[in-house]
Formats: C-alpha cells, sequence, structure tokens
C-alpha cells in the first residue's frame, strides 16, 4: 500500500511539473519588449535571434541622461543586435509628450544592427544619431518608416530591405561607406535633404510610389544603375559633387530635375522612359549622351536652360 501510494505521489509531480513546463516551453519563442528596454537601461548590450518580440519597443525609454529641454537626448551605451526576429509591435526611438513640451530622441554609442527582421508595425529612427554603424539588411517593414533628421555618424546600411509602407528619410545624413543597394520601396519614397558624406549607393532598387530626390547633397557621386521606377520622380535643388549614374535604369513616370548641380559625368546608358524626363536649370560638367535612353509611348526627352561648366562647384554646407 506504501509503495503504491509512493507511485502515485511520483505520478503526480511528475505530471504537475510537465504541465507546469509546458507554458513556459510555449512562451520560450517570445521576447517582451520591456525586458529587452530594462537591459538596455542598464548599460548591457541586447544580441536576440528568432525570437518575436512582443509588444511596442521603446528604445527612448531605455536611454540615459534624460534633461528637462524641449529637445532632449537619451543615450544607449550598449550593442544592439537582432537576427531573424519578428517586431510584433511599434519600434520607436523618438517619443513625443503627450503635453507637446518634449520631443526625446536617441543616441546610439555602439553597433545597431538589425539582420533578417521583420516589422509588423511602424518603425520611427527620427533624429537619432548613431554613434556606431546602422544596419537594416534583407529586413522586412510592413508599416510605415521614419528616418527624418537621423544622423548616421559611421555608415548605414539598408541592403535588400524592403519598405511595403511609406518610407521618409527627410534629412537623414549619411556618412561615408554607406549603402542603399537593392532596397525596395513598395510605396512613397520620401527623400528630399538626403545629405551623403560620399558616393550614395542606391542601385539594383526598386520604387513603385512617388521619389523625391529634392534637396540632395552628396559629396561623391550617386549610383541608380539598374534601378526600376514606376512612378513620378522629382529632383530639385540638389548637389552632387560627382557623377550620375543611370545605367539600365527604368522609368514608368514623369522625370523632372530642376536646378541641380553634377560635378561628375550623367551615365545614360541602357536608360528607358515611358514618361517624359524634363532636365531645366541645372549645372552640369558636360552635356549629357540621351543617345542611350530608349523611348516609348508619349515618352520625350526635354533639356532646357542648363548650363555646362568645367569649373569645379562648390555647395555650400
Amino acid at each position: 500500500m506504501r509503495l503504491r501510494n509512493i507511485l502515485v505521489a511520483s505520478l503526480a509531480t511528475l505530471l504537475a511539473s510537465s504541465c507546469a513546463k509546458e507554458p513556459e516551453a510555449l512562451a520560450s519563442g517570445g521576447v517582451t519588449a520591456g525586458s529587452i528596454e530594462k537591459k538596455l537601461a542598464k548599460g548591457k548590450s541586447v544580441e536576440v535571434t528568432g525570437r518575436h518580440i512582443e509588444g511596442d519597443l521603446d528604445l527612448s525609454s531605455a536611454g540615459a541622461g534624460l534633461r528637462a529641454t524641449p529637445l532632449a537626448d537619451v543615450t544607449i551605451s550598449g550593442e544592439i543586435v537582432f537576427v531573424n526576429c519578428v517586431f510584433e509591435g511599434r519600434v520607436s526611438a523618438r517619443k513625443d509628450r503627450e503635453d507637446g513640451r518634449q520631443t526625446i530622441a536617441t543616441r546610439f554609442g555602439s553597433d545597431v544592427s538589425f539582420i533578417g527582421c521583420v516589422f509588423e508595425g511602424d518603425v520611427d529612427f527620427s533624429l537619432s544619431t548613431f554613434m556606431g554603424r546602422i544596419r537594416m539588411e534583407k529586413c522586412t517593414v510592413k508599416g510605415r518608416s521614419k528616418f527624418d533628421g537621423a544622423r548616421a555618424t559611421y555608415g548605414m546600411t539598408l541592403n535588400h530591405t524592403e519598405f511595403e509602407g511609406d518610407a521618409s528619410m527627410d534629412g537623414l545624413r549619411l556618412g561615408a561607406g554607406s549603402s542603399l543597394y537593392g532596397v525596395k520601396f513598395r510605396q512613397a519614397a520620401l527623400l528630399p535633404n538626403l545629405w551623403a558624406e560620399d558616393n550614395l549607393m542606391m542601385a539594383d532598387s526598386r520604387f513603385d510610389g512617388i521619389t523625391d530626390f529634392s534637396h540632395i547633397h552628396a559629396s561623391g557621386g550617386v549610383n541608380l544603375s539598374n534601378c526600376e521606377f514606376a512612378n513620378r520622380v522629382e529632383c530639385r535643388d540638389g548637389y552632387v559633387g560627382g557623377g550620375v549614374t543611370l545605367a539600365n535604369a527604368k522609368f514608368g513616370g514623369v522625370v523632372t530635375c530642376e536646378n541641380l548641380y553634377v560635378g561628375g559625368t550623367v551615365r545614360l546608358n541602357s536608360v528607358s522612359a515611358s514618361r517624359n524626363i524634363e532636365v531645366s536649370g541645372c549645372v552640369l560638367l558636360k552635356e549629357p549622351d540621351t543617345s542611350g535612353i530608349t523611348k516609348s509611348g508619349d515618352a520625350n526627352i526635354k533639356l532646357e536652360n542648363n548650363r555646362i561648366s568645367s569649373f569645379p562647384i562648390n555647395a555650400a554646407k
């Protein structure tokens, strides 16, 4: 009888133990955004692979050094690495107080990397400062993306990332070695006031919505080879210190380029256009060779009131 009681008690304990472990095993695939914020707030680095990030991730709440000023920076000192993760909520590094009296932006003291990740919601890195390198490679952002006013001091890599919602990079400042190679913009690509300290690499990218490059500043050249533009493209009042390469580019909408300074050669090899391309009021190193453009439909190429200058062109910073 005693032996039977022992066996029954052991079996009950085993079953209770299995039941207790089951919820823990189910939860092991997820990490709460709050736990990540707490770890970063302690100055530690974070590296997460193959997990679902549950809840909204507010990186500004993990920073230190908040001051009572209208525009305040907080600093995250630890390195941040996410590989093959799914962010179920919003990811933000900027916070606006509900009373409208303060905006909090995040300064990242180390590298920030998102590799092969999926963002189910919006991503907002507006006004962020990256003192290390920022990488968002082979990712998918399903919501809106904002990098307005951000500074990538040591360069940004967005290679092969897909933005399914509107992507805004107004005033984004890119350090040397930045690369936006093979990026897919499924909605509007708002890139006005984009500032590149060196060459701007955007080859093999796709732009399905309206694209705005107005007020662009590139200290080196701009490479848009093999890019596809399905909609309207605008580039006004910009400066490119080197050449502009558009080899094999395809334009499905009207292209308007006004008051652009280009200090190198404009290469238009094997370009195709199905709508008008209008270039006016620009200062160019030499007249572009438009013979390499294949026109279809009602497309027409207009080069008007442009000026050719062999002198170096300096743009005010």
